[in-house]
């Protein structure tokens, strides 16, 4: 099965502050994902990096298939 989304070795340095670091996911039609964790964690730069609005280590949303 090809993954709807998915990430490669995502990493992510903001300032003097990393992120994330070798970051892998793979979501399938259907499945669900939960972000979880205090303020500031990086939840939503996660997010952010995932729909491209970070260029970082290597992220890629595959285009969904009806």
């Amino acid at each position: 099965m090809t993954a709807k989304l998915s990430a490669d070795n995502l990493t992510l340095i903001r300032g003097e502050r990393c992120l994330f670091e070798g970051l892998d996911f793979a979501l399938n039609s259907g499945e669900l994902l939960l972000l979880e964790g205090r303020n500031g964690c990086g939840k939503t730069s996660l997010m952010r990096a995932i729909a491209g609005a970070y260029h970082c280590g290597r992220c890629r949303p595959v285009n969904s298939v009806a």
